[in-house]
């Protein structure tokens, strides 16, 4: 029923019956997403970044909030918050696809496309497009203004993925 009220734009109500079914169920993620969609077509987006941000106190790492919260802060233009919060949630953990072409999008936004050709190795990697995944990399490597930490990094995932694709030309 809130989602009826956002569309027809009748956001006092939909706020109030999301806030009302919150303070009933603090940690359900589906009405935190709910009422920052609410926040977010109401013109309201520091309402609604509060709103995601508080979701993650709750449930650290979550990647549907995380990634509303992402979504939110590039369409918002900030993009290095966005590059920072997808950074840390997608370093050294499995996450979906969507996380790393955000971290994609956001780095090329930002003014850092070496690490956005990184980011879009682990797109196509995670999509099992092993040598997209090299051409990535490869046009990382080409594109320099890497520091040392991404530089080694690319190196890293570059050996692992012609393994990868050396082994599966094998079978």
């Amino acid at each position: 029923y809130a989602l009826v009220l956002t569309r027809q734009h009748d956001y006092g109500q939909a706020r109030e019956l999301l806030t009302t079914l919150r303070r009933a169920d603090p940690g359900r993620i589906a009405y935190m997403l709910a009422l920052a969609q609410v926040e977010v077509e109401d013109h309201r987006p520091a309402a609604a970044e509060k709103i995601y941000r508080s979701g993650l106190q709750l449930h650290p790492n979550n990647s549907l909030l995380t990634l509303a919260l992402a979504e939110h802060l590039l369409q918002r233009g900030e993009h290095a918050a966005t590059t920072t919060l997808l950074r840390e949630h997608t370093r050294n953990r499995q996450v979906v696809p969507r996380a790393y072409e955000l971290l994609a999008e956001a780095e090329t936004r930002s003014g850092n496309k070496g690490i956005a050709h990184i980011a879009l190795a682990d797109y196509y990697h995670s999509l099992g497009e092993t040598q997209t995944a090299i051409e990535q990399l490869n046009l990382a490597r080409r594109s320099g203004g890497l520091d040392f930490y991404y530089q080694s990094l690319l190196e890293a995932k570059l050996v692992q993925l012609q393994e990868e694709a050396a082994a599966m030309a094998r079978h």
